[in-house]
């Protein structure tokens, strides 16, 4: 991870929490070491603020991008490590069967409704609530009402 590329997010994301409602969140997070050096760094910047004496919300929610499978597959480990999982179906669905949806040579894989999928979705899902953590879904599968 570059450090100081990373801390820009943070540190704008913080500041405009003074503003209203803000969460941050986490992409395309695979392993517990990413999670944690994010965390690190979150807790870092809000440490700045405080000594510029700059308002932002000391209490803001930290999640994750649900869209890699080893995630799913161990959610609850992760639950230690953040408040809630936003749960990124078209991309766990693109890493879960190894095929890019653009590609027309692959896109027969890319099958949201697929019950590998709805068991990562249902694992993650029961692993927040385990853990009282709040779980959304986006992407596609989100809109279909087939999926509900």
């Amino acid at each position: 991870m570059k450090k100081e590329l990373f801390k820009i997010k943070p540190s704008a994301i913080l500041k405009a929490s003074n503003y209203g409602k803000t969460r941050i969140m986490y992409p395309m997070s695979a392993i517990k070491k990413e999670i944690v050096e994010a965390n690190d760094i979150f807790e870092e910047m809000k440490n700045e603020l405080e000594k510029e004496k700059l308002p932002f919300d000391k209490n803001i929610k930290v999640g994750i991008m649900v869209e890699i499978p080893s995630i799913t597959l161990n959610a609850e480990a992760f639950t230690n490590y953040i408040d809630f999982f936003s749960i990124g179906t078209n991309d766990l669905t693109q890493y879960t069967f190894a095929a890019d949806r653009t590609n027309d040579n692959l896109s027969y894989l890319y099958q949201l409704l697929n019950s590998a999928i709805l068991k990562l979705i249902k694992m993650t899902v029961d692993a927040s609530h385990k853990k009282s953590k709040w779980t959304g879904v986006c992407g596609e599968i989100a809109g279909d009402p087939k999926a509900i």
